[in-house]
């Protein structure tokens, strides 16, 4: 009988694990496990070539420059690809050493395999970034 509990009780454990997981191909929650970003900014906001960065270590604004890079180290793909340079680069560090690099137009940002649409206030959050 006492088996039996045990067994329960794995079984009941697991299936609580895999509810709170994401489903396969959803994106994960953005910035999953990011505790660092270096911010490198190339072109000021009258688009003349700069070359400044910045490295945020606070958990708060970590989760708000993610916030505005839905899906961000998601691993999600897309075949749309626009030609254009980027303005800023991030890269996004997370607790176990691996990293993401990041790089937006301000309009779009990519990791490399698609581009997706920023959030309404990247530009002025990242722009403040720079005294």
């Amino acid at each position: 009988m006492r088996l039996n509990a045990l067994a329960v009780a794995l079984i009941l454990a697991v299936a609580s694990l895999i509810a709170r997981s994401s489903p396969a191909g959803e994106p994960k929650p953005e910035g999953a496990g990011v505790v660092a970003a270096r911010v490198s900014l190339y072109r000021d906001a009258a688009g003349k070539r700069v070359e400044r960065e910045v490295t945020i270590n606070d958990e708060a604004r970590i989760r708000t420059l993610v916030g505005f890079l839905p899906g961000v180290g998601s691993g999600r793909t897309s075949n749309s690809a626009a030609a254009w340079e980027a303005d800023v680069v991030i890269m996004l560090t997370r607790a176990d050493g691996s990293q993401i690099r990041v790089s937006s137009n301000f309009e779009s940002w990519s990791e490399g395999k698609g581009d997706w649409d920023v959030e309404a206030g990247f530009e002025q959050f990242v722009r403040g970034l720079f005294p």
